[in-house]
């Protein structure tokens, strides 16, 4: 019996026991999958009783079609390329959470975070992005931490967070990004930006770093790595990948002992992001020997015609992988020569920096450079380096590059969803794909495209830089030539018994090429069916306000009830010199003195609470 018929014979079984009805899109232009649920309750989507996920061959399930795309096919995108250009419009949301004294950031003290971050930003991106960032009052949360902690954490933060900062005022739809700075109630890294391409939450009072670190997750990169060699080449294949090992990227920086400073992006993300534009990345694939001067990355590049100095320079090392060179002047321990790093042409792996002397001493970044007189040489790759010249400004490079023929990658992107990728209800996914040696029309020279819907977990990210399969699907679809595009996938994510319970997800995809050359990348998102919680009833109340040693004052606030109470008790008393009990509401601001007010402030949105004893 052939693979296709048992293929088909075990899919016509899933089916029976899912209770899901699977129909197909015949066109002649494409071929969607649509699965949808059936009568039958479903534990997970696409999975059996079993728990085996549910795989569907589209070329199978259709039936034949044309497989040639259609004529009026637009060109497609590349994923690994997503601009972050023009007006950024940035919302940074303070949340504490009921029982809770205070919340870990001050108005003011974000508002001092947000001008850092925002000079960090627009310096990077040498003006070719401009931010304003936008900074609500500490805003309370409706549920205590334990119903946040009891379901999937990021995901209710985020929709509680976003509804408090709707109900204070702010138009959150018109914001490129938001920033949730709240205390860390979640398990994982202190900073999450790795969820939708929209929201970053921050867990740390005073971070400005991080903060420029999980935007930089939010533009769709991973980390700056570091490749350690102990001793022999620089790109030894024994050696090991260390996460955050690149002391001088803002997307790496955590080596023992290092200090964080603010350090320029590499040029890879810059590129990605549109702040380096292509004619200032020198790309070198024809064979020959070439004199490049490159200009330090904290300078902007030059505009215009004739560009003479350029920021960075690309080498294909292999289909996959690339070299970039560049030159970071201004870094202390970084700028005594050519810096090479490896980028990919995924938007899964992180960007790799490569130690030009490694083993040389313990904490190898510190010479990581390629110095004037010094050479390189990839033979694998047929390239060669060497650094001729170099000013405070400038590295004049002479690069060498051998007869070879490299097989150019199917080229992915995802269309749907889009928006700030949290979606709901039956989602409709579709990806691009083409292979770039034979055209650049959607579905050219591609063989078969696999989409994964997969939990966003350590094990997924994984077995990704592995160049493995994603470890345990929820629904994996394969769609086959001879079909053409649209490459789509429709899940339903709703009802009773959720076929995906609500959380962050990537979609993975995987083209393959009719030559046999491979792709895959990632596309992360939330999925949310529940939305924002319900929020408690909120009361006036036109207070005294007495501090230690000074005299009372009238305030007005909003009163979130904490306890079970319907109602705060009236207030009955006043705090004195000496410790003092106070009433069992009380006005919370950053400083507990004074157990009933807040020294230095009479007025203004602050949070009330339950009342406790201080001296």
């Amino acid at each position: 019996m052939s693979a296709h018929v048992n293929l088909w014979k075990h899919l016509l079984v899933a089916v029976a026991l899912l209770g899901l009805s699977l129909v197909s899109v015949p066109t002649a232009t494409g071929g969607a999958i649509r699965i949808t649920r059936g009568s039958g309750s479903l534990a997970r989507a696409g999975t059996g009783r079993s728990g085996v996920p549910l795989e569907v061959d589209a070329g199978h399930v259709r039936g034949a079609v044309t497989g040639q795309p259609a004529e009026n096919s637009s060109s497609p995108g590349d994923i690994v390329s997503r601009p972050v250009l023009g007006e950024q419009k940035i919302l940074f949301i303070l949340v504490y959470y009921p029982g809770e004294r205070e919340p870990i950031l001050t108005e003011e003290a974000a508002r001092q975070v947000a001008g850092i971050v925002q000079e960090g930003l627009e310096r990077n991106s040498y003006g070719h992005a401009t931010f304003t960032i936008d900074v609500t009052p500490p805003l309370p949360m409706p549920q205590p931490v334990s119903y946040y902690q009891n379901g999937p954490t990021l995901v209710r933060v985020r929709a509680d967070a976003l509804q408090a900062a709707r109900r204070a005022g702010y138009a959150v739809e018109i914001y490129d990004r938001e920033v949730i700075i709240s205390p860390k109630i979640w398990p994982y890294a202190t900073g999450q930006g790795t969820l939708n391409g929209h929201t970053a939450l921050v867990g740390c009072d005073w971070c400005p770093y991080l903060v420029l670190h999980e935007l930089g997750h939010t533009f769709g990169w991973m980390h700056a790595n570091f490749w350690q060699v102990t001793a022999g080449s620089p790109i030894a294949p024994n050696g090991t990948e260390v996460e955050y090992g690149d002391p001088f990227d803002i997307m790496g920086d955590q080596l023992p002992g290092r200090p964080r400073a603010f350090h320029h992006y590499n040029p890879w993300f810059k590129w990605r992001a549109g702040w380096i534009p292509p004619e200032n990345v020198r790309e070198i694939t024809e064979p020959g020997t070439y004199t490049v001067t490159i200009r330090a990355l904290e300078r902007a590049p030059q505009r215009g015609t004739g560009i003479t100095e350029y920021t960075a320079v690309r080498l294909p090392r292999n289909p996959r992988q690339d070299y970039w060179l560049f030159y970071r002047a201004e870094e202390p321990e970084g700028n005594d020569g050519l810096i090479l790093t490896w980028g990919a042409r995924s938007n899964v792996p992180a960007s790799i920096l490569l130690d030009m002397t490694p083993g040389s001493q313990g904490e190898d970044w510190r010479d990581v450079e390629l110095g004037v007189g010094e050479r390189f040489h990839d033979s694998e790759a047929g390239v060669e380096v060497r650094v001729l010249e170099k000013t405070p400004d400038t590295l004049r490079v002479e690069v060498v590059v051998e007869p070879r023929t490299l097989d150019r990658l199917p080229v992915i992107d995802v269309l749907s969803p889009g928006g700030d990728r949290v979606v709901s209800g039956t989602v409709r996914y579709e990806a691009t794909a083409y292979d770039p040696d034979v055209g650049s029309v959607n579905g050219a020279g591609i063989a078969t495209v696999t989409l994964y819907l997969h939990p966003l977990d350590d094990p997924l990210i994984a077995a990704l830089r592995a160049g493995q399969v994603p470890p345990h699907p929820v629904v994996t679809a394969t769609l086959s030539a001879p079909s053409a595009p649209p490459y789509v996938l429709e899940v339903p994510t709703d009802g009773a018994a959720p076929a995906v319970p609500d959380g962050v997800y990537a979609l993975v995809v995987t083209a393959v090429g009719e030559d046999g050359g491979r792709n895959t990348i990632w596309y992360p998102h939330i999925i949310d069916n529940t939305g924002p919680s319900a929020s408690p009833p909120t009361h006036t109340l036109w207070l005294p306000l007495v501090q230690k040693g000074g005299a009372g004052m009238a305030v007005t606030g909003t009163v979130a009830p904490l306890d079970p109470s319907p109602t705060p008790p009236p207030w009955s008393a006043s705090c004195t010199a000496s410790r003092t009990t106070c009433p069992r509401w009380r006005w919370s601001a950053r400083s507990p003195r004074g157990c009933c007010g807040a020294r230095g402030s009479g007025s203004g949105r602050r949070r009330w609470a339950p009342a406790t004893t201080f001296s």
